[in-house]
């Protein structure tokens, strides 16, 4: 998937989540290492942020709220992951 394919995905997925119309998507954070790569997209709704992160095997979306920054939710997702 190239970049607006990707971010067209993580709309998506918040759209489904929550059920509120996106305003943006942005590229947020970017890791690769010898295990894979992951990416965070922000997405943002009129009422809040979110975090997606796809690291190639799935997608997982987080309230921005929760973690705060693209490397803090990384982080955390990679440590879920067992990466």
């Amino acid at each position: 998937m190239d970049g607006g394919d990707i971010r067209e995905h993580a709309a998506e997925l918040v759209e489904r989540e929550t059920a509120t119309v996106i305003e943006s998507t942005r590229i947020a954070e970017q890791l690769t290492t010898s295990e894979g790569s992951a990416l965070v997209i922000a997405v943002e709704t009129a009422d809040e942020t979110y975090w997606v992160v796809d690291d190639g095997h799935g997608t997982a979306c987080y309230p921005a709220a929760s973690r705060d920054s693209a490397d803090a939710v990384l982080t955390d997702h990679m440590t879920i992951q067992s990466w």
